[in-house]
């Protein structure tokens, strides 16, 4: 059934816009996209605060990292453009940064390749989906991807992909919401009402011993996975690139400034 937006989240006292700026959710989509815009955006309140949109940018990102005395900004621009449809859920504390990519829908999530920090999980589980972990928290991940998680997000998320990283558990759609029609309502507040209460409350039972003496309870190996250029190790990769690129034409410049020295006498 066909709804009015606007009034459906005002019947509720939620907050709708039709068009906003992208939240502040890092990750996999958010942190991949440039000049990103967010449509049908709802956020809602109540026992389990969440909101839903549509957000669709151009594939790529920034990061600044500090080296010493040395700030980098490097930023990574692509031609590709990409479109989903989100639902993002407050938890009440940090996790470690985990990736759950649904077989279903393919590749949809605009990261790199990141096989090297894949965990298997016990039952059928990896036959629906393929999940990522920081390297060190494997058994991080089988703490808290518990068999009775594993079967909501087979059963509720199946066919979409979906990313824990800080206090925000998010599903991205391959698709973009049809946020005007009730029964992509009726799911999308399910999976809120299923999932969101689980994750919920394993966010309040999880602790990291690794995070003893930080700003966080989430140690900072924890609390992003290695994505290629917006990983740490990707902007650290990048500037010995590109230093080694500065000092190879540094030695070619000297060596023809000498070469032309040497044939002028």
């Amino acid at each position: 059934m066909e709804i009015d937006l606007a009034a459906f989240a005002a019947e509720r006292g939620w907050r709708y816009e039709p068009t906003a700026p992208p939240p502040m959710i890092e990750g996999a989509v958010f942190g991949a996209l440039l000049d990103a815009v967010v449509t049908d955006h709802v956020v809602a309140t109540g026992s389990i605060p969440f909101e839903v949109g549509n957000v669709a940018g151009q594939v790529g990102g920034t990061r600044t990292e500090q080296f010493g005395t040395v700030r980098v900004t490097m930023t990574r621009r692509t031609h590709r453009r990409s479109d989903h449809g989100y639902l993002s859920i407050r938890l009440p504390r940090a996790l470690p940064h985990f990736v759950v990519d649904a077989h279903a829908n393919g590749t949809s999530l605009p990261i790199p390749d990141a096989r090297p920090q894949r965990v298997s999980l016990e039952g059928d589980f990896d036959t629906h989906f393929a999940l990522y972990a920081p390297a060190g928290y494997e058994r991080d991940a089988l703490y808290l991807f518990t068999p009775d998680v594993m079967a909501l997000l087979i059963d509720e998320t199946g066919d979409l992909d979906v990313e824990v990283i800080g206090n925000r558990l998010t599903i991205y759609s391959p698709h973009l919401f049809d946020l005007h029609n009730s029964a992509v309502w009726d799911r999308l507040e399910q999976i809120v009402r299923l999932l969101g209460a689980k994750a919920i409350d394993q966010a309040e039972n999880y602790s990291d011993p690794r995070a003893a003496g930080t700003d966080s309870n989430v140690a900072p190996a924890g609390r992003r996975l290695d994505q290629g250029f917006l990983s740490r190790n990707g902007v650290r990769w990048s500037l010995v690139l590109i230093v080694a690129i500065v000092v190879l034409t540094l030695v070619i410049t000297v060596a023809g400034i000498f070469g032309s020295f040497a044939l002028g006498m």
